[in-house]
């Protein structure tokens, strides 16, 4: 079932996914990010759905729904989800910008709530608890996210508690990415995400070379980014290792439905990945990087 959690904001909404395809006979050192699915998408620019449970089912689902390309409205879409969660075992997450509302929906009942949440127990306790996987690691951790998602405090706790779920190796039924789906100006839209470890004694840069903390020495450690499509409809995502160049990209097929098509691309440079990218898959990917003093620039 694996983890969606929602949350209303003061000024927004935000939906929080992992992509593990969680089975619990299945052997883990058998599982692959490559097998997993972005379990959030946007139906419609003010209308977004998170799921848990069967794959298959959920794409039949929103297929179904936006067979007509029109946005049918709120309570026509709550009453979908309900028909289609009392058919099968899938519990939703649906989430309309405008107003900012959510709603869970499980066994065929829909309420609306602040904060809300699907998937396994145990991903959700863990949520709850918040703290970092591995307390003993001596780095700083450095998180940014945007572009300018309003509430970021509410927001970062939000990634904060999810990146500990998935970092957690206790908890088998959530992990690979997650991905953060946000509210932006009234409209839903796939937000990049940025992280790196560091410790007192390192410089870390921004893109243009300006100094975000400022120090002496050097020990890098770690980066990552999840990059967001340049087409704010689609629901896609792009997963980097930059310093063993590895990235692994979710889409979806036609532009539709929950991204469930995975590439893995090895030995690329960022301008080579975003094309190959490109190639690849149909999607353009927005970058987003940082750098620790020291590492050289592609």
């Amino acid at each position: 079932m694996t983890l969606a959690v929602g949350k209303v904001t003061k000024s927004g909404l935000v939906l929080l996914s992992d992509t593990r395809q969680y089975e619990p006979s299945a052997d883990r050192s058998k599982r692959s990010v490559r097998s997993g699915t972005m379990k959030t998408t946007i139906l419609w620019e003010t209308i977004a759905v998170s799921f848990t449970g069967n794959v298959d089912v959920a794409q039949r689902d929103v297929a179904a729904l936006q067979s007509n390309g029109e946005n049918p409205g709120v309570f026509a879409v709550i009453e979908f989800f309900e028909q289609r969660s009392n058919q099968s075992r899938n519990d939703y997450l649906v989430a309309f910008a405008q107003p900012g509302k959510l709603y869970k929906i499980a066994d065929g009942k829909a309420e609306s709530m602040h904060t809300a949440w699907v998937g396994h127990i145990d991903g959700f306790e863990r949520f709850q608890v918040g703290k970092p996987a591995f307390p003993d690691n001596p780095f700083w951790e450095m998180s940014m996210f945007g572009p300018d998602v309003p509430d970021s405090q509410q927001v970062s706790d939000r990634i904060t508690r999810m990146s500990a779920v998935v970092e957690d190796p206790s908890v088998d039924s959530v992990g690979d990415f997650f991905t953060l789906v946000a509210a932006v100006d009234g409209k839903f839209r796939v937000c990049f995400q940025a992280g790196g470890y560091f410790d007192a004694e390192a410089r870390l840069l921004d893109p243009l070379g300006r100094p975000l903390l400022s120090s002496t020495g050097e020990n890098r450690a770690y980066r990552f980014f999840a990059w967001a499509p340049k087409d704010r409809s689609l629901a896609a995502a792009a997963f980097i290792f930059p310093d063993p160049q590895a990235a692994f990209v979710f889409t979806q097929r036609g532009g539709v439905g929950f991204a469930d098509q995975t590439h893995a691309f090895y030995g690329l440079t960022t301008d080579e990945l975003v094309e190959k990218i490109a190639e690849t898959t149909g999607v353009v990917f927005e970058t987003l990087e940082f750098w620790h003093l020291g590492t050289p620039r592609p």
